[in-house]
Order: structure tokens, then C-alpha cells, then sequence
């Protein structure tokens, strides 16, 4: 049995206005499905069901903060709850001044890909606090919830029908599997970890690993929910095919605009973005797919916020750039790709992009890896497109698209089963300075390209037609300018990928967006949107993103290393037999004994964009040094009588 739907004498609570707003669900303005979540919140513990998993409950003591995973309980219906809430979605699990809160989705806008998958985008959240009743939620927090929810609402999707946060392997319909397999190791999974923290303390659950003493207890724990995923999805059909398109944002080194840039050391770049495009053919519903990706040049480099342009600087030795490029490159590519083309859309004379381009150039050709074909091209997208006239790119785009291995992925279906018949052996990564407006632009021409090869390849007509006209040379100027409904919605999805991209990650649309719905010409309303895009990122870029950035960490938890302090505002960290660790912002970085007085003093004496300094030891790497380098150590300090404070 399930508790009381309907408390008739509800408990008296105190929540403060900001909590009663949030607690109200907006259920009818969700159309077509009933919700699956249901929350019963009681004095002691909260308890969570799912009507897809509808044997067993989640429930999380008040007191402990720990949660429980079992079969489903009978309770006192004379014991009322407080509040029951019903909902969509289910995040997980987040932590702000050391108060716990569950996250769920109480409105959503459903998007009907295919008539067997339906994805949702998150709307509306409801913040839940763990914390028994009589701990009070402070004013800080609140504006953090509310930062959360501002950036949860940018785009966020989630589905119980379909593994969004997966390239299509073999079939259409999501499975705990899917969830098991990946929370461990998915770039992009953004609720992993919220989830992960709500692992049960049940007997049955073994928290250091993957490893779960009872399988099916495990398998029931993450149906629970369904993968959250960072981007945009959307769709496109007509009486032949479908066509979906969905944008998968890395959760790692994520951020905004000048808080993510460049590398980690993990090999990680900052807005990196995996697009993928699928074809279904309505007639036999044989599949095609194709990738692309974007993402900021993988190396270590920055460009501080500011009113005027900001200049970019690169940071760290030759050897080690090469080197945590190499990283990047096997990471993402080696197992996924025979051949990877890096695109760059820099400028050539612009002074703060020329600084990138020149280091790409020089380390690039010294880049080897077996079984792994690397390419790279330069084109310089405002030089050739000057005026307006992005149809100039097109030759450019043209040749890149000859060749072969940047092809579609395929699959079949034999026996109610698909089966891959053709791999896509090669893969274009994309990059401008924020990976966003030329670089939307440089990928939607890609895409109607690879439309134009598929649609060749399976004979499709569009406008009843096969051939380029006599009278164009260029067959994606062909595509561009057909009256036809297909390709005038695949414009308008590839526009609306680019702004839900573009907000993210500066809080504008992308500035190329006009073009790309249009015939891809200047006009004054597209030159008046552009500069207008362009004084709103600059607010938000100087005010508005410490906030943003922040609520992002919180949902990952994780921190950016780059999110409080510039590294090359410090010095360039060595390594050396002698290690000492400074920790800014989650981010550990080695620095040799000799140099600690000097990188010190220059901390203390420069003015940089930090809350405080904290100097973290990890006992860990300590236990590495000998007597005599934890002694050195200690001396320094001693001997310059450097203090530390807030």
C-alpha cells in the first residue's frame, strides 16, 4: 500500500515564502502523462516512489541524511505527511552550506522524437531540504537554489524511454543497463554524481565500487531515474523520415565562458559539445547517424572577463602542451575514430586569436598517434565570410566533406534487432575562441552536407530532384536555398541548437543564428542582433557568471580549476622529485620546494579575483616527501613570516 494520497490534518510547517513558492507543483500545465514521482515528506524521513518501479521506495532519514533502498513499506495512515509532492523528473542530490536538497522536475515541455520516445526538458524545480523542519534555510542559500533553478532551465533533458546521454548503439528504448554502465564514466551524465550520493546504506549495496553484492536490488536502485543531459534536442519529420539532432554537453571542466577555457589536466576542454544527427527512414526504419564535436583548443590557455576585448594567454611549456594535447586526443578519438579533422575558425590578424592559432600551427604537426589519422585546417571564418556573406565558406566546406571517412554511421534491423552495417571511420572537431558562433555556423553547413551525400546515397528526392542544378556550382548553396519544408526545419533546429548551446555558456543566443535560418546573408536586423547579443554577454560575463558558475559546480559536484584563479597568474607549475601541493579551487598543482617562496609572494602581492587563499596539504602526497623536504618546507614559511588570511 502507498501512504495517505490525501492528508486531511497535515502537520503545521514553517517554510519560509521562497520555500512555499517552490513547493507548489504546476502538474496540469505538464499535458499528456501522469507524473512518476511521487514525494511523501514526513516529520522523519522523506520517501520517494516511481510508478515505473513501483515495488520499492526511496527513503531518506531526516536525522542520518542517510537513504535506504527496499521493497515497499504499508505505513500508519493515521501518521499524516507534511507536503506530498508529485513529479517529472527526479536529479538527485545536492549539498549548499552544508544542507542537503533532492531536486525534482514539476513542469517540463514534452518533445516527441519518434512515436516510441518522448524526451522532456526541465521547466520548473522544487528544492527539497533533508534537513529535519526545525532547521531553518538561510538567505544565501536561497539565492543559490535560485541561481540553480535559473541555470537548471537553460537545458536540461531527460528521458525514461531513450539513453540521451549515449551515441545510438542499437535500439531506441533505455534500460538500467544503460544507466549502471555509465554512471561510473560518462562525459556526459550531468546527474551522475547527484544520484551517486543518494546510493543507499542498505547492506546490499558496496559502496566502493561498481561492484553490488545484489545485482537485482542494484539494477531496481537506478531505474529509479533517468540520465540528465546538458544541450539541446529537437526534431524534424516529414511523410519519408525523421531527423533528430541532439547536443550532448560535457559535465566535465564545464562552466561559463571565462571560467572554462582551454584544458585540465585531465585532458578535459572547456565547452566541449557532442552533436549527433539521426536519420530514421519510415519506409524499412533503417537508422543513420552522424557525429560532430566542438570544443576549445586543447591546451592550457585563458582570457580574463572585461569590458574591453580581453587578451589570451598561454600558459605552460611547449613539451607539456604537446603532451595534455596528445591526452585529449586519445581520451575522446582513439577507439572512437580512425581519423579526426581539427577544425579551427580562427582569426589570422586578430591579436588575441592569433596567439592560439600560431601555437596550433607550430605544435600540431609534432602530434603522433598510432592507428589514430590527425588532420588540421585553419580557416580564417570572419576573413572569408567579410560582409555578411556566409555562402563563401561553402567551397571550403565542400573539399573538407570529399573525404570518404567522414561518412554516416548505419544500422538495420534484422530480427527486431539493429545491426550496424556501416561505421563512420572519421569525425570533424570544430573550434572558434568560445566554440559558438562560428563555429554553429561551420557545423550547420557540415550537417546540410552530409544530408546532401545521404540523400544521394539512398536515392531521396528532395523538390523531386537529385542533381545540382546546371547553373550552381556549389551543392550546399543548392541545399540552402531550396523552398522546401524539410530543409527550411532542419535551418530552424540547427538555429536553435546554437542558441540553446550559446546560452549555456555566455547567456545570449548565438550571434550566427539569424543566418543560419535565413539564406545566410547580412542584413541590418542580423548586424543589430549581433551587437546587441554581444553588450549582453559582456554583463554577463563581468556580473552575472560568478553565480552561474557556482550553481554549476554544485550540480556536478565538482569544482573548475579555472573557475577561482588564472594559473598563470601564479606561476608555471614544475614538478620535480620535491613536491609540495597548493590546492585553488579543487584543482592540485605540484610546484618544486625552491620555487615556493617566489610563487608565495607573488599570491600574496598580486590582485586576483579570489574569495580567499586556502593552501591545502593532501596527507596522501605528504607521506611522500622525505623528513628533510617536509622540513624545507616549514623553514620557508618560517623564515619569510608569510601570513594568510581572508
Amino acid at each position: 500500500q502507498t501512504p495517505n494520497p490525501k492528508p486531511q490534518t497535515p502537520t503545521p510547517c514553517n517554510y519560509s515564502t521562497f520555500e512555499i513558492k517552490f513547493f507548489i507543483t504546476m502538474i496540469n500545465e505538464h499535458i499528456g502523462i501522469d507524473a512518476p514521482y511521487t514525494v511523501f515528506i514526513y516529520e522523519q524521513v522523506i520517501i520517494v516512489l516511481n510508478k515505473k518501479e513501483p515495488s520499492y521506495e526511496l527513503k531518506i532519514d531526516r536525522e542520518s541524511q542517510k537513504s535506504f533502498f527496499n521493497k515497499r513499506e504499508t505505513y500508519n495512515k493515521e501518521i499524516s505527511p507534511i507536503k506530498i509532492i508529485e513529479a517529472f523528473g527526479f536529479f538527485g542530490k545536492i549539498e549548499i552550506d552544508q544542507l542537503f536538497f533532492l531536486i525534482f522536475v514539476t513542469k517540463s515541455k514534452i518533445i516527441n522524437l519518434l512515436e516510441s520516445i518522448s524526451v522532456e526538458k526541465s521547466e520548473e524545480m522544487i528544492f527539497i531540504s533533508i534537513a529535519p523542519e526545525r532547521v531553518k534555510v538561510k538567505e544565501n542559500t536561497i539565492s543559490h537554489l535560485i541561481e540553480i533553478r535559473n541555470f537548471m532551465q537553460k537545458g536540461l533533458y531527460y528521458s525514461f524511454d531513450y539513453p540521451l546521454h549515449q551515441k545510438f548503439k542499437s535500439t531506441f528504448k533505455s534500460s538500467s543497463i544503460d544507466i549502471v554502465s555509465d554512471i561510473f564514466d560518462n562525459n556526459f551524465f550531468w546527474n551522475s554524481q547527484a544520484i551517486m550520493d543518494l546510493q543507499p546504506s542498505n547492506n546490499e549495496f558496496n559502496h566502493n565500487s561498481s561492484e553490488f553484492t545484489n545485482k537485482n536490488i542494484h539494477m531496481k536502485f537506478y531505474a529509479f531515474f533517468a540520465p540528465f543531459i546538458l544541450g539541446h534536442v529537437e526534431g524534424c519529420h516529414n511523410i519519408d523520415l525523421s531527423i533528430l539532432l541532439i547536443s550532448r554537453k560535457s559535465r566535465k571542466m564545464s562552466g561559463t565562458r571565462y571560467n572554462a577555457r582551454g584544458i585540465d589536466s585531465n585532458g578535459n576542454v572547456g565547452n566541449f559539445v557532442e552533436t549527433e544527427q539521426i536519420v530514421v527512414i519510415k519506409s524499412d526504419l533503417t537508422v543513420y547517424t552522424n557525429i560532430q564535436i566542438r570544443g576549445s583548443l586543447p591546451f592550457y590557455w585563458e582570457q580574463k572577463a572585461g569590458i574591453l576585448v580581453p587578451m589570451v594567454r598561454v600558459h605552460q611549456s611547449e613539451e607539456v602542451n604537446k603532451n595534455i594535447f596528445l591526452k585529449h586526443i586519445e581520451k575522446i578519438f582513439v577507439n572512437n575514430y580512425k581519423s579526426v579533422l581539427f577544425l579551427n575558425l580562427l582569426y589570422s590578424s586578430k591579436k588575441e586569436e592569433i596567439v592560439l592559432t600560431e601555437y596550433t600551427n607550430k605544435i600540431f604537426p609534432q602530434l603522433k598517434l598510432e592507428g589514430l589519422e590527425l588532420q588540421y585546417q585553419h580557416i580564417d571564418f570572419h576573413e572569408i565570410t567579410k560582409g555578411g556573406e556566409f555562402a563563401l565558406i561553402n567551397e571550403y566546406i565542400e573539399n573538407i566533406l570529399e573525404n570518404e571517412t567522414y561518412n554516416w554511421n548505419q544500422f538495420n534491423l534484422f530480427n527486431g534487432e539493429y545491426v550496424q552495417t556501416k561505421i563512420q571511420y572519421g569525425v570533424i572537431r570544430t573550434n572558434c575562441l568560445d566554440c559558438l558562433d562560428r563555429t554553429n555556423a561551420a557545423q550547420f553547413k557540415i550537417s546540410i552536407g552530409m544530408y546532401w551525400k545521404l540523400f544521394n546515397k539512398i536515392k531521396y528526392k528532395i523538390d523531386n530532384s537529385l542533381c545540382i542544378p546546371d547553373d550552381s556550382k556549389s551543392y550546399l548553396l543548392w541545399m540552402e536555398n531550396l523552398h522546401n519544408q524539410l530543409i527550411k526545419d532542419l535551418k530552424e533546429v540547427w538555429a536553435n541548437n546554437g542558441d540553446a548551446i550559446a546560452k549555456i555558456y555566455t547567456g545570449t543566443g548565438a550571434t550566427t543564428s539569424s543566418f543560419t535560418r535565413s539564406t545566410g546573408k547580412s542584413t541590418m536586423s542580423n548586424f543589430v542582433d549581433h551587437k546587441l547579443k554581444s553588450l549582453i554577454r559582456i554583463y554577463h560575463n563581468n556580473f552575472a557568471d560568478k553565480g552561474k558558475q557556482t550553481a554549476i559546480e554544485t550540480l556536478l559536484h565538482e569544482r573548475n580549476p579555472q573557475s577561482k584563479l588564472l594559473l598563470s597568474d601564479i606561476a608555471n607549475p614544475t614538478v620535480d622529485k620535491k613536491f609540495i601541493f597548493v590546492d585553488f579551487g579543487g584543482e592540485m598543482v605540484i610546484y618544486d620546494i625552491p620555487k615556493i617562496k617566489h610563487i608565495l609572494k607573488t599570491i600574496i602581492s598580486k590582485t586576483i579575483d579570489l574569495d580567499f587563499i586556502i593552501l591545502t596539504f593532501h596527507l596522501k602526497d605528504i607521506l611522500k616527501c622525505t623528513n628533510n623536504e617536509f622540513g624545507t618546507f616549514f623553514e620557508v614559511f618560517q623564515k619569510d613570516k608569510l601570513e594568510f588570511g581572508e
